[in-house]
């Protein structure tokens, strides 16, 4: 069971109740989103080929080749796992290689975000979005991004990523990589939800008082 098996990762990796002992870590603010030239330096994408302990599976007609999340005006330097405030904009980069050739039809490129209780916490595909992505030869590669801000409530969190096929209701994996990324989300408020949404407030009060009362 996919959510079985990042349950056990993500507890395993983080050390469960141990990990709150560690230090508070040291990390920039956030900032405002990078202009073109600063985010393609964010973009060194990391190669997924080299890595042996991947949990992935699928058809691999298409696979995923690299990728690399980081804050959209910053890149990623530092552990392996990557560490981000709530309320920072993040990209989330994918490259695929076609093994054989593919006309687009019905393919597209997904990913979520799972808490440690295998949680999908926050989902984005390029269906949803409304993109039809083009056709690939066999050798041909594709590179999608997604740019969005992280609601995430803090804590720590298996980034998915995948290519996959829709036919119908059904979504049919090309390739499916478990906890391509691990995101720990730094907040100074306590976690009472699993997303932290920002949230404009207005407060409006009468201070007069009713004659007669």
């Amino acid at each position: 069971d996919p959510h079985e098996v990042t349950t056990a990762y993500l507890r395993f990796l983080f050390g469960g109740d141990a990990a709150g002992n560690e230090p508070e870590p040291t990390i920039e603010p956030p900032r405002p989103t990078a202009g073109a030239d600063e985010r393609s330096a964010c973009e060194a994408l990391q190669d997924f080929t080299s890595r042996d302990d991947l949990e992935r599976w699928g058809s691999g007609a298409l696979r995923i080749v690299a990728a690399q999340i980081a804050a959209a005006a910053r890149p990623h330097i530092g552990p392996a796992v990557h560490r981000y405030h709530n309320g920072e904009r993040l990209r989330l980069v994918v490259e695929i290689a076609a093994n054989t050739a593919h006309d687009g039809t019905a393919l597209g490129v997904a990913f979520s975000i799972r808490n440690v209780k295998a949680l999908n916490v926050l989902t984005a595909t390029t269906h949803d979005a409304g993109l039809r992505l083009p056709a690939l030869p066999a050798g041909g590669v594709l590179r999608v991004a997604f740019e969005f801000d992280n609601v995430l409530a803090r804590g720590e969190y298996g980034v998915v990523v995948a290519v996959e096929e829709l036919v119908g209701d059904e979504r049919r994996y090309l390739d499916f990589v478990e906890n391509a990324f691990l995101i720990e989300v730094l907040d100074e408020r306590p976690p009472y939800a699993v997303v932290s949404l920002p949230v404009h407030v207005e407060v409006s009060a009468d201070t007069t008082q009713l004659e007669g009362r």
